[in-house]
C-alpha cells in the first residue's frame, strides 16, 4: 500500500503484526519528509490509523501496528545516524601536530611560573634571614604610598567629571550631545587611570624583586624609583651641557608655579575633607574583647581558642603604622606553617567591595591581584561546564599586602537573606561557612577571623536580633569545628569572632556569656592547702 503523506523518497518497510494469535506480514511504503530523517511518533499514529482502516483491522490491533512502525523507524534512525558519524574523516594531521605543539608549549610555561614562584619564596625568606626584614617592609610602604597618591588623583578626577555628568542630566535645558560629550570623557578618564595603576603595579613589582635580590646578596640596593622618572635634560647642540638659559629659567618656574596653582585647591579640599571628617566623627568607641580556651570533641579532645572582639574585619587588615608589628609576622610567616586567614561574606557578582579597595591600595609582589585570581575561578567554572557562582558557593584568594591574613575566604551569600531573621542551620550562607571552615581546617589555617553576625555594620539591629544570630553562629561553628579537626593535624587554632563596633557594652557581655553554655570552656582553679589537724 503507498500512502501519500508528503514528498520525498518512499522507504519500505515490512512489519509483523500478531492479531488473534497469528502473524499477519503487512509491507507498506513510507515517505520520509525532506526536512527530517525519518517520520516521527505522529508520522507513525497516522499510518497506524490508516492501515488499520484499510486493511479492516480490530481496533484493538492498531496499538500494536503503531508499535511496530515505531519500532522500525528508530531502527532506521539509528543506522542512519551511524552511518553519518562513520562518514565523518578522522582528524587531519595538520590539526594533531598543533596539539602536539600548543601541550608541550603550555606544560613549559606553567613549568616557567612556577618555577619563578619557587625562586622568589627562597628570595623573600632569604630576605628575612639575612635580617633585611625593616628595610623591605619600608619599601612596601613607599610603594603603598605612590599607590595611594594615584588613588586619591583617580578619585578627585573621577568624581569632578561625576558631578559635572549628574549636574548636566539634573538640568532642564542640558543638550544631549553635553551629556554624551562628559559620559565619554567620564569613560576615558576611568581607563586611564586604570592603565596608570596596571603600569605603576608591574613597575613596583620589578623594582621590588631587584631590591630584595640585592637585599639578599649582601649588596647594596640599585635605585629605584617609585614614580615614573622624569627625563634628563638632553646637552645643548652647541656641546653646553647643563647649561640653562634665561628662557628655561623662566619656563620652568612657570611650570613649577601652575603645578602649585593646580595642586593648592585640591589640598585644601583634602584638609577640610579632613577637618570636617573629623568633626562629623563620633567618639571613638572602646574596643570591647574576650578571650575563650575552649575543649572539643567527646574521646580525643582538641583545645582552641576562641576570641571575640568588636570592630570592622576589614580595617582590621589594613597594614598602618600601629600594627607594624602583625605586619611583620604576617611577613614571616607568608610561607610557613602558620597560615592566617579571614571569611568574607561576599555577593555573587563581586567580592566584597571594601576587600576590593584594601588590596587595591597596595601592591600584592607574590600573587596575582584580587581581580585576576576571581576571574580565574569563574573561567575554571565555565570550563568545567559548572554553573556559575551562586549563594552557598566559596572560593578563596591569596594575599601577601594584608595584615593579619595571607588567605581570604570569600563566602557566597544573598544579603536580604543574612539580614533577615529565617537563617536556619540549612541555609546556604552557613552551608557555604561549613566549607570555608572545612578548607580552612583541612589546610592547616592556624588563624581564622570571621564576622559572628554575618555582617559589619550594626545599624537597624536590634538587641534580641542580635542575640539570636550570635547564639545560632556559635553553635553552627561550633559542629564546623568538631567536623573540621577529624583526621586533621591535632592544632591549637585561633577562631577570631568579630562583632560590629555599634554594638551595647552589654550586648558583647551578653554574646561572651553564651560561649560557656555552649563550648566547654577551661578555667583556672585555685588550690588552697588544707590545714593540718593537731
Amino acid at each position: 500500500t503507498s500512502l501519500e503523506m508528503a514528498a520525498g523518497p518512499l522507504v519500505g518497510l515490512r512489519l509483523q503484526v500478531p492479531i488473534d494469535g497469528d502473524v499477519c506480514d503487512i509491507e507498506i511504503d513510507v515517505p520520509v519528509r525532506p526536512e527530517r530523517d525519518t517520520p516521527d511518533a505522529h508520522v507513525a499514529r497516522v499510518l497506524a490509523m490508516r492501515l488499520t482502516a484499510q486493511h479492516g483491522l480490530p481496533c484493538y490491533a492498531e496499538s500494536l501496528v503503531e508499535e511496530a512502525i515505531a519500532s522500525q523507524l528508530a531502527r532506521m534512525r539509528k543506522a542512519r545516524y551511524d552511518a553519518e558519524w562513520n562518514s565523518i574523516p578522522p582528524p587531519t594531521s595538520a590539526i594533531e601536530a598543533l596539539v602536539d605543539q600548543l601541550c608541550p608549549a603550555a606544560d613549559k610555561e606553567a613549568e616557567a611560573e612556577a618555577e619563578i614562584a619557587a625562586r622568589r619564596q627562597e628570595l623573600h625568606q632569604a630576605v628575612i634571614h639575612a635580617g633585611q626584614l625593616p628595610t623591605m617592609l619600608a619599601h612596601e610602604q613607599e610603594c603603598a604610598r605612590a599607590i595611594g597618591a594615584l588613588l586619591e588623583e583617580r578619585e578627585f578626577d573621577l568624581g569632578t567629571l561625576t558631578r559635572r555628568l549628574e549636574a548636566e542630566i539634573s538640568a532642564t535645558r542640558s543638550e544631549q550631545n553635553q551629556i554624551s560629550s562628559l559620559a565619554a570623557q567620564l569613560k576615558m578618564a576611568q581607563d586611564n587611570h586604570a592603565s596608570k595603576l596596571h603600569a605603576m603595579y608591574a613597575s613596583q613589582r620589578e623594582a621590588y624583586w631587584a631590591v630584595m635580590a640585592s637585599l639578599a646578596s649582601g649588596t647594596s640596593p640599585p635605585p629605584t624609583t617609585i614614580r615614573p622618572a622624569v627625563p634628563e635634560r638632553e646637552p645643548e647642540a652647541d656641546g653646553r651641557a647643563g647649561s640653562v638659559g634665561a628662557d628655561d629659567i623662566f619656563r620652568r618656574f612657570g611650570q613649577e608655579v601652575g603645578g602649585l596653582f593646580k595642586a593648592v585647591p585640591r589640598l585644601a579640599r583634602t584638609a577640610s575633607r579632613k577637618i570636617s571628617d573629623e568633626e562629623a566623627l563620633p567618639p571613638p568607641t572602646p574596643l570591647l574583647e574576650e578571650s575563650f580556651t575552649v575543649l572539643l570533641g567527646t574521646q580525643m579532645k582538641t583545645m582552641h581558642n576562641l576570641r571575640l572582639v568588636t570592630g570592622d574585619i576589614v580595617e582590621m587588615l589594613r597594614p598602618t603604622p600601629d600594627n607594624a608589628a602583625q605586619r611583620a609576622s604576617a611577613a614571616i610567616a607568608l610561607f610557613s606553617s602558620r597560615i592566617a586567614g579571614v571569611v568574607l561574606p561576599t555577593q555573587a557578582r563581586e567580592p566584597c567591595a571594601p576587600f576590593v579597595a584594601l588590596c587595591e591600595a597596595s601592591t600584592d609582589f607574590h600573587f596575582a591581584p584580587l581581580p585576576e585570581q576571581v576571574a580565574a575561578v569563574r573561567d575554571t567554572l565555565a570550563r568545567a561546564g559548572k554553573p556559575p557562582l551562586q549563594p552557598g558557593d566559596a572560593y578563596l584568594s591569596r594575599h601577601s599586602n594584608l595584615c593579619g591574613a595571607h588567605v581570604a575566604i570569600h563566602v557566597v551569600v544573598d544579603d536580604d537573606e543574612v539580614q533577615s531573621d529565617r537563617l536556619s542551620t540549612r541555609h546556604t550562607a552557613l552551608t557555604a561557612l561549613r566549607h570555608a571552615f572545612r578548607c580552612a581546617l583541612e589546610h592547616s589555617v592556624e588563624t581564622l577571623a570571621m564576622p559572628l553576625l554575618f555582617t559589619n555594620n550594626a545599624t537597624g539591629l536590634t538587641d534580641g536580633w542580635i542575640l539570636r544570630r550570635a547564639e545560632l553562629m556559635l553553635k553552627a561553628i561550633k559542629g564546623f569545628i568538631m567536623e573540621g579537626v577529624v583526621g586533621t593535624e591535632s592544632l591549637m587554632r585561633t577562631f577570631e569572632l568579630v562583632l560590629p563596633k555599634g554594638i551595647s557594652p552589654k550586648v558583647f557581655d551578653d554574646i561572651a556569656a553564651m560561649v560557656p553554655t555552649i563550648y566547654r570552656v577551661s578555667a583556672a582553679r585555685t588550690l588552697r592547702a588544707r590545714p593540718r589537724r593537731a
